[in-house]
């Protein structure tokens, strides 16, 4: 059992928390302002009008293993809703951007008439972004749920409206 506390000069909030086959723990969340260390280095945010996101693995005692700032080119929001992890340990990342963003794997861009489309990551154990999608084309489409199952698919659940 074992208790952080983190974010202290930072506007964060964590929106996703999932266990590891073995218990090793990752977190997803949003940083609104400033930055945040869980170990690894300062994750920043400088821009009080644009949210960046982040996700972070620790090992069952909350060593800090490896964490990603997830963020657009400061010029637009990147929200992480939820993580799930696979039992292989990958980690998969859900949320919405606007505009365009990179996870690792190449850049995605929304459609010019889309105002936000919805993401899906995937992190290897180790923290490697191993693949990204989005939902081309899409306007008011919103990922709030990750999930995998034993078959190593991911999924996404959300909303759409019009």
């Amino acid at each position: 059992l074992w208790s952080n506390l983190y974010g202290v000069d930072s506007e964060a909030r964590a929106t996703g928390l999932a266990v590891v086959p073995g218990g090793d723990v990752v977190i997803t969340g949003v940083l609104f302002a400033g930055s945040i260390d869980f170990g690894g280095g300062l994750l920043e945010n400088s821009h009080y009008s644009i949210q960046s996101s982040f996700v972070a693995r620790f090992t069952t005692d909350g060593e800090h293993l490896w964490s990603r700032h997830l963020a657009s080119d400061e010029t637009a929001d990147v929200y992480a809703a939820d993580v799930a992890v696979l039992e292989s340990g990958a980690t998969i990342v859900t949320g919405e951007f606007e505009s365009s963003v990179d996870f690792g794997r190449g850049t995605h861009t929304i459609d010019e008439s889309a105002d936000r489309s919805a993401f899906v990551v995937s992190f290897d154990a180790a923290g490697e972004a191993q693949w990204s999608s989005h939902v081309p084309d899409s306007d008011r489409v919103i990922a709030m749920s990750a999930a995998g199952d034993h078959a190593e698919h991911a999924y996404m659940a959300g909303s759409a409206g019009g």
